[in-house]
């Protein structure tokens, strides 16, 4: 019974974000992945979206799916929690308790997560990064062989991402740089702001974005710029293009430059 009291909430909640308008910052467009190339997908409450060169990554449920396949990664349902594509290519598999790796539609454990609860991210090379979604948070850097603890934060850590050898997390209180032998540092304080659900960085520019449930935003050092409301869920970013995947609505957008120049860095609102 409160599966199916879930089921229906999920569902009305889907129907009512799905008739919501979007507002997209001037200089933008947004239009939405084909419907032919993501219809298959069985989405779930919550997502992550992966982008490479030709490649869209998506947690579904019950597998990972690439945008345009007819099925998911794996060929029987597997629970998977987190997943993640490292800079070298890797594709990697949280799925109960276990970090492993896709093959041949098999998910092959390489080792046990150091906690419960806890999502993975990509980074430079073939390295990744693992990090507690419960109070205290860890966050770890795996190299393939160990696994090391970078830091210790006191809030649940709800993404993160990486620019080169800085990794970039976000908890309730805000959003912060961690350098190699340094304590994590303030990029942007988010008290009283809608939790960001997820993080993502133009490998090209530096530049980082960030989104909740219903709005995307533009994060930079002491300003975070939104730039589309009424459209949230995980981000990605390849080449001038903003990915965004809404389970809510559910489907996959793509905001780019409306005109040949770069779009207008006028914010929409800023977070107090």
């Amino acid at each position: 019974m409160r599966k199916l009291l879930t089921a229906i909430l999920l569902a009305l909640a889907v129907a009512a974000h799905a008739g919501e308008p979007m507002h997209i910052l001037p200089g933008l467009a947004v239009e939405k992945i084909p419907e032919p190339l993501t219809a298959p997908i069985p989405w779930p409450a919550r997502t992550e979206l992966i982008a490479a060169p030709g490649q869209l990554w998506l947690l579904a449920k019950g597998n990972v799916w690439r945008v345009g396949a007819a099925s998911g990664a794996f060929a029987t349902p597997l629970e998977v929690a987190s997943f993640a594509r490292s800079d070298a290519g890797t594709l990697a598999v949280l799925a109960g308790g276990k970090l492993g790796l896709v093959s041949s539609g098999m998910f092959l454990p390489a080792i046990a997560t150091p906690e419960p609860e806890m999502r993975v991210a990509g980074g430079p090379g073939d390295t990744l990064y693992l990090y507690g979604t419960r109070s205290p948070s860890r966050i770890f850097r795996f190299d393939g062989e160990q696994v090391a603890v970078l830091a210790t934060v006191p809030e649940p850590v709800t993404a993160l991402t990486h620019v080169g050898e800085t990794v970039i997390f976000v908890t309730a209180e805000g959003v912060f740089a961690l350098r190699p032998g340094q304590a994590p540092g303030l990029i942007f304080p988010l008290a009283g702001h809608a939790p960001l659900i997820s993080l993502a960085v133009n490998a090209d520019t530096a530049e980082l974005f960030g989104a909740t449930e219903d709005a995307v935003y533009q994060i930079d050092e002491g300003r975070m710029t939104q730039i589309a409301q009424g459209l949230g869920g995980a981000v990605a970013v390849t080449g001038k293009d903003i990915l965004v995947a809404d389970p809510r609505r559910p489907g996959i957008f793509r905001l780019r430059p409306s005109t040949a120049q770069e779009a207008d860095a006028r914010p929409i609102t800023r977070a107090p």
